[in-house]
């Protein structure tokens, strides 16, 4: 336990007291004592430095009392515990700290505060510093990381509590670019050559055979999981160039699933009207006849989509659409890999072996995510020339819970979910390699990126630099929309503990 907080190269915390009821009491910020810029630790042990809100506690009021000939009490010997609060003593403690702006916890005893002994005193980095906390690890460090699914709650006017997701999931196939750190970045490219992870047969469309695997996959959900993202389609040309325009619905459901002899009658898709729909024929989410459709899920770990057009003149009075395929059901081809955190221009993705096998082409029988060799950790710089294509698929999923009425709150944070795209097509590279409690993640920053929505294999997709400071727009929205989030979340528990 004490090898994978060192591992994590710790430089600021806070630390919390936790009584036998499980409340926490924060004791401020410390941080550890350090040797030759390394962390100090003796066996099990760890030291750090005293935290700030105890820095006013000179002694323990307890034990200060004059005896009957003198006016205090001497100071310890060394070695021997400070005069610091009893209360402090053999205390379970939490260290709650930020790496790669992810949050993590450490279970830990707060055991004494001793003073240093003077051969401590001469190995350490810190001058003047005559005592320090004693500390041991009790568990291992614990990734306390929302960000991958962030969360909006509110109240809903159906008298239930709507929560809100935005998840991502992420596809990854290796280029045929290999670019150093330390080049200079062209401004566009084109010449982007993907290798994907799987293959598909190549098979002809037939209507009735995509009807059937998609009614299949709907079929074996739950009637509430039976949806599918939608996104609209246009398509413009500008300069000779084709470019795909995306107008996101979100998931919509799908309708008369089981109803077998009205789907071989209109041999067709049934679904629900998407409330970015209305009257208004300004609207560009409107649905007419002809339209061209991609209609996306996931199931078995696989993120599956496939074209289909608005058939004209066939909606029912409820307001619910009939769509036709117009091509086969594919899946992405990429590695997909598990989101640890996002920024506006990266990403940190868990690793393992079977995807360093794939970047690399390797054929690799082991790889020690611990000690690592001297050719492994020549692997993983080699990574970091791989251009990677990322085919990210955000979406916002929505769940509801039996809870009380409340209206204003609902159309107040109906304001912070943001709009997001069927589809975020990126270009990348490994910047950095870390293990982070035992699992190896790469954090992956972004070089390229393009508004032009890929629809057709053969489209021409134009790269474009990723601006410093910028990032993705999409992504700058998401985080933008959070940071809003929060504020609005802090400043309403203000006004409670006001009233």
């Amino acid at each position: 336990m004490i090898e994978a907080t060192i591992d994590l190269d710790l430089r600021h915390f806070n630390i919390f007291l936790v009584d036998a009821k499980g409340e926490e009491e924060d004791l401020g910020r410390a941080q550890l004592l350090r040797s030759d810029g390394k962390i100090y630790y003796e066996g099990g042990s760890l030291f750090l430095t005293t935290p700030d809100k105890l820095k006013s506690q000179a002694v323990d009021p307890d034990k200060t009392k004059a005896p009957a000939t003198g006016t205090g009490t001497a100071p310890p010997a060394e070695g021997e515990d400070a005069p610091k609060p009893i209360f402090y003593n053999n205390r379970s403690a939490i260290l709650r700290f930020l790496k790669s702006s992810m949050p993590y916890e450490i279970p830990c005893t707060l055991v004494q505060r001793v003073r240093l002994k003077q051969e401590q005193i001469d190995l350490l980095d810190f001058a003047g510093i005559k005592s320090a906390f004693r500390i041991v690890p009790t568990g291992m460090p614990r990734n306390q990381n929302k960000r991958e699914s962030l969360q909006f709650n509110y109240i809903a006017e159906d008298k239930k509590a709507v929560l809100h997701q935005i998840t991502m999931d992420l596809f990854v196939q290796k280029t045929s670019l290999l670019l150093p750190p330390d080049i200079l970045l062209q401004d566009k490219i084109t010449d982007v050559v993907l290798t994907p992870y799987s293959s598909a047969e190549d098979t002809s469309f037939d209507i009735d055979q995509t009807l059937r695997e998609f009614y299949t996959s709907m079929q074996a959900l739950p009637p509430k999981d039976r949806l599918v993202n939608l996104t609209k389609i246009e398509r413009t040309t500008d300069r000779g160039m084709s470019a795909d325009h995306q107008f996101n619905h979100g998931p919509v459901s799908v309708l008369s699933v089981e109803n077998e002899e009205l789907l071989n009658r209109v041999r067709g898709i049934y679904l629900k009207k998407s409330a970015k729909s209305d009257r208004d024929r300004t609207n560009r989410y409107n649905l007419v006849g002809n339209d061209t459709l991609v209609l996306s899920y996931l199931i078995d770990g696989t993120m599956r989509s496939f074209v289909c057009k608005v058939v004209a003149g066939q909606r029912q009075r409820l307001g619910n659409d009939l769509v036709k395929p117009a091509s086969i059901i594919t899946q992405d081809p990429g590695f997909r890999l598990h989101v640890m955190n996002f920024r506006g221009n990266g990403l940190m993705v868990a690793s393992d072996l079977e995807f360093i096998r794939y970047v690399t082409g390797e054929n690799l029988e082991e790889f020690d995510f611990h000690r690592l060799s001297s050719y492994q950790e020549n692997l993983l710089r080699d990574l970091r020339s791989v251009v990677l294509y990322c085919a990210i698929y955000p979406e916002v999923k929505r769940d509801t819970y039996e809870i009380h009425f409340r209206k204003s709150e609902a159309q107040m944070i109906d304001r912070f979910i943001p709009e997001l795209p069927y589809k975020v097509q990126m270009l990348g590279r490994i910047v950095r390699t870390e293990r982070i409690t035992g699992q190896l993640c790469h954090s992956i920053q972004f070089d390229y990126d393009t508004e032009m929505f890929q629809l057709a294999k053969d489209d021409i997709v134009m790269w474009r630099t990723v601006p410093k400071g910028r990032g993705n727009k999409h992504f700058g929205e998401m985080m933008f929309k959070l940071s809003g989030f929060e504020a609005y979340l802090r400043k309403k528990q203000e006004e409670r503990l006001g009233d």
